[in-house]
């Protein structure tokens, strides 16, 4: 995972081993609040070796998910339990 100047929030998921950003600290959508929690979920999966689930509306398989900053923004982002 990595914070960009820019402030897009990106972590390479096992699902599609490929970088994708999943929101912008400074944009309106999710919210700064909603994309720091999820950079707070990304971290505490990555350093829990425990996984984060997203959900994407409308995009077929996780494949076709653009890559980096092409991504659409999820509908949510889910720090999984440990196993």
């Amino acid at each position: 995972m990595y914070i960009n100047s820019s402030g897009d929030v990106i972590i390479n998921g096992s699902w599609r081993n490929d970088w994708t950003r999943i929101c912008n600290l400074n944009e309106a959508t999710p919210g700064t609040v909603t994309c720091s929690l999820w950079a707070s979920f990304a971290t505490t999966a990555w350093q829990g070796n425990r996984s984060v689930r997203l959900m994407y509306g409308g995009q077929g398989s996780c494949s076709e998910i653009p890559s980096y900053n092409g991504a659409p923004t999820p509908a949510y982002v889910m720090l999984e339990g440990q196993s």
